[in-house]
């Protein structure tokens, strides 16, 4: 599907052709559902996957040089003590929400995914309603992860 390798600044990146997940942009990373207006991802998309915790201008760089579309890694998607789902760790959303708008003072077009789990991080719990992890979600998007004063 695609082929990876680490760029000369310590970032992985794919190249797909056809690729489909729900997108933020960056005007709106982190916004809620009902604030988020629709985006569409480009015909042809090179990806850019963050190591643990990068939030350093080589972000910005990777998109300089053609990166399109940024996932950050990895919030946990948990089922809590309560048997609830909750969102917890991830990156430093200072630094993310510093990087988003510095991409986009630059004017570089770029989508912004949050990869759930993944390598060396846990796979969301199968057994969570879609109800609940939209609701962790929507709560993580708004307390934690939304920064309104930097647009």
């Amino acid at each position: 599907l695609c082929s990876t390798f680490e760029m000369a600044f310590g970032f992985s990146f794919c190249c797909f052709v056809a690729f489909h997940f729900f997108a933020m942009h960056s005007s709106v990373l982190c916004s809620t559902f009902e604030m988020a207006s629709e985006v569409n991802l480009p015909e042809h998309i090179c990806v850019g996957y963050a190591n643990w915790h990068q939030s350093d201008d080589s972000i910005v760089d990777a998109v300089r040089r053609g990166v399109n579309v940024v996932i950050w890694f990895s919030i946990d998607l948990i089922k809590n003590r309560d048997g609830k789902a909750a969102v917890q760790r991830g990156p430093n959303m200072d630094e993310v929400a510093r990087l988003v708008a510095k991409i986009r003072d630059l004017n570089l077009e770029c989508v912004h995914l949050m990869s759930i789990g993944g390598w060396n991080a846990p796979h969301p719990d199968a057994t969570l309603k879609a109800e609940e992890v939209f609701e962790a979600l929507d709560e993580w998007n708004r307390k934690t992860c939304a920064r309104p004063q930097l647009g």
